[in-house]
């Protein structure tokens, strides 16, 4: 594993100090913006046709299912926005990582010219 992945998978996604009245983000989105800022906003989520805005400060990510019954992402919208997320990446070239309400990172930019398939992981 390079030093990047290594930096990459421990990037450090930590969630978001809201008030506690407010309920903590299903998903967040970690961007590299310049040498060594990263910044942290939440996902947007709403219900409809998928489509998906996402740019250097705000990501809006429309799904026709994005919740399960129990309230958590589908695997459907998990995958979807893994891909929106990848092809920003491509399109704008700013590293993104997705970080998830159970804490685990997925990062959305090659590692070495490369992309891994994505698996959804379960704990």
């Amino acid at each position: 594993m390079s030093r990047f992945s290594d930096w990459s998978s421990n990037i450090g996604l930590t969630p978001y100090n809201f008030a506690s009245d407010r309920p903590q983000p299903l998903a967040q989105m970690s961007i590299m913006s310049g040498s060594a800022q990263i910044i942290h906003g939440p996902i947007d989520i709403d219900v409809g046709e998928a489509c998906a805005d996402i740019t250097g400060n705000h990501a809006r990510i429309r799904h026709p299912k994005p919740f399960e019954d129990n309230g958590s992402l589908s695997d459907a919208f998990r995958i979807f926005l893994v891909e929106q997320m990848r092809a920003a990446v491509d399109r704008d070239r700013r590293l993104r990582w997705i970080g998830w309400a159970d804490a685990q990172p997925t990062s959305c930019n090659p590692i070495n010219g490369r992309r891994r398939p994505f698996k959804l992981r379960r704990f």
